[in-house]
């Protein structure tokens, strides 16, 4: 695959498991403690959302399209993009505090159900679809 070739020519390619379709991102999350979105950059909120569904608490960089999606602190523990120190506390933070852990991961369940449930979003989505279809004003 095209992925497959570009990991290949980064020399990461060992460092990286691909999947197919043998093992389903929802499975993965199922069976997860915690998911951890550190980055500089945008990487949309998709991932992050999904991650909040399953009850996870989420560890992040605290970017305002990631502290609009968690409800910033309350379903997750942010640290400034590329504080690595910062980062490694808070996952030291998750690992050591069940109570956290769970608190965290309630919060993201709430606010993901509250927010990204799709008889809220497909009315957002018909709104937006038809505002672009319809052409400037």
């Amino acid at each position: 695959s095209t992925i497959e070739t570009f990991a290949r020519s980064t020399g990461h390619i060992d460092d990286i498991f691909f999947t197919g379709d043998r093992i389903r991102p929802s499975s993965i999350l199922a069976a997860s403690d915690a998911a951890i979105f550190l980055q500089r950059n945008d990487c949309g909120v998709g991932p992050v959302a999904r991650a909040m569904a399953f009850a996870l608490p989420i560890l992040a960089s605290d970017r305002p399209e990631i502290t609009a999606c968690t409800n910033g602190k309350h379903a997750a523990l942010l640290s400034p993009p590329g504080d690595m120190r910062q980062a490694a506390h808070n996952l030291l933070r998750i690992a050591q505090d069940k109570e956290l852990r769970q608190t965290l991961g309630q919060n993201a369940a709430t606010h993901a159900a509250e927010q990204f449930a799709p008889e809220i979003t497909s009315p957002q989505l018909t709104a937006i679809y038809s505002s672009v279809l319809s052409g400037p004003s």
